[in-house]
């Protein structure tokens, strides 16, 4: 499959610094399922499904879990600084904490194992599906299938990563490449809110001990700063830097396209931005924004807390060679003035206005909608009249059938007003 098909990230922002609190952007998941074959969830300790029931109800996310259009990743994967963190086995070998301006990046994950030998993941995974417990209207039976079905379709990080990404950083370091002093630009403006001062050179030296290593920089005489906060912005800039390229080696594990935010574009330019504007997956939602805004339908973005989708409209809506091609089509559309996106969706309004008005109009809008089948005892006798309207509704009332008319018929129907105990 086609990277470009296969999404990742994840759909939460923290309220809280201790991640008790999260906000969850559900729209995004919406829109990520119709624009991508696949989506990977980097799920925040499983948080995520409250939400995702009250938006789906459990049946439908239990459809979706069990559709293979969606993975969950219950895992941690970061960067720290451990050079001046005590207690460390590393630290007492050292003789004690390294001073301002040296580091000691590591990679912070999930273990499989605690020290004396106890398995912590599968604790940690039990610990995240008690989110299920804070879904409103389930039964303890719905509940307990729920967290069944998580159970068997949560996975991790490919351990790798873990070695991987801290081999890739001190190569990074050990060549004091172009992204670091980059990811500093950006940690400078985000911290002090000025303008990076020109003139600021920045060298690291290997300090031995596996990781360790020294900063040499002029950029605290140059902004004119302290010690203690150009330690911080440079440590700020270190971590910035090595989420980045853990971000990258992500996405090519798991060949998959991941966001990324503005500000840390710049930090990898040179290295992946040319290939990235063809990746880019944060490109291709604006692009359905932007398309379904001037078509006037409804957005995903902030969406309501009560509104609901219907998840077996959405999966089979996904799951056509039309979405397939409203996929392709949107990457085209850049170009495109949006009063010519615009004229054809009040095309497409004003041919089907002129026969859904009718009796026949509605008949056939039903049949289509519907499918024959679904008319009790004269649906297999309608079945060769069905045909003939379906072709003349489509060929000459409608015309070819493209993106914009698929967008506009099939992708409302999504969206429920409400639902009923049963449904949930």
């Amino acid at each position: 499959m086609d990277r470009r098909e296969r999404h990742l990230g994840g759909i939460t922002t923290r309220l809280a610094p201790d991640g008790s609190k999260v906000e969850v952007d559900v729209g995004a998941l919406v829109s990520r399922l119709i624009l991508f074959e696949h989506c990977t969830l980097e799920s925040d300790h499983l948080k995520e499904i409250p939400s995702l029931v009250a938006a789906f109800g459990v049946k439908g996310v239990r459809a979706l879990l069990e559709s293979g259009a969606v993975s969950i990743i219950c895992d941690y994967l970061g960067a720290g600084n451990v050079g001046q963190t005590r207690d460390l086995k590393v630290t007492a070998a050292r003789g004690g904490i390294l001073p301002l301006s040296s580091y000691r990046i590591m990679t912070i994950s999930v273990p499989e194992r605690l020290e004396d030998g106890s398995y912590y993941r599968s604790e940690y995974v039990h610990q995240a599906l008690k989110s299920v417990n804070e879904s409103r209207g389930l039964t303890e039976r719905e509940i307990r299938r729920l967290q069944i079905i998580l159970r068997r379709v949560v996975t991790e990080y490919p351990r790798s990563l873990v070695a991987d990404s801290g081999t890739s950083f001190k190569e990074l370091i050990a060549q004091d490449d172009e992204s670091i002093l980059k990811s500093l630009k950006v940690a400078f403006s985000d911290m002090f809110g000025r303008a990076f001062p020109d003139g600021v050179t920045l060298k690291c030296e290997d300090l031995g001990n596996d990781g360790d290593f020294r900063v040499v920089t002029n950029l605290a005489s140059y902004a004119a700063i302290d010690e203690n906060e150009s330690h911080k912005v440079i440590e700020r800039a270190l971590l910035g830097a090595a989420n980045v390229d853990q971000r990258l080696l992500v996405m090519e594990a798991l060949e998959s396209v991941s966001g990324f935010k503005d500000s840390e574009i710049p930090v990898f330019e040179g290295r992946f931005a040319r290939l990235w504007s063809q990746l880019d997956p944060i490109a291709q939602e604006n692009r359905f924004k932007r398309i379904t805004t001037i078509g006037g339908l409804p957005l995903l973005d902030n969406l309501a807390p009560a509104q609901q989708i219907d998840m077996t409209k959405l999966l089979k809506f996904r799951d056509s060679e039309e979405c397939r091609e409203l996929r392709r089509w949107l990457r085209r559309v850049d170009s495109e003035p949006d009063a010519e996106i615009e004229a054809l969706f009040e095309s497409v309004k004003e041919r089907l206005a002129r026969v859904t008005h009718t009796r026949v109009g509605k008949t056939v809008r039903f049949i289509i909608d519907n499918g024959a089948g679904a008319v009790p005892v004269i649906g297999p006798a309608l079945g060769p009249a069905v045909s003939i309207l379906d072709k003349y509704l489509m060929d000459k009332v409608i015309g070819e059938p493209g993106p914009v008319s698929f967008l506009g018929h099939s992708y409302p129907s999504i969206f429920i007003e409400g639902r009923s105990e049963d449904d949930i």
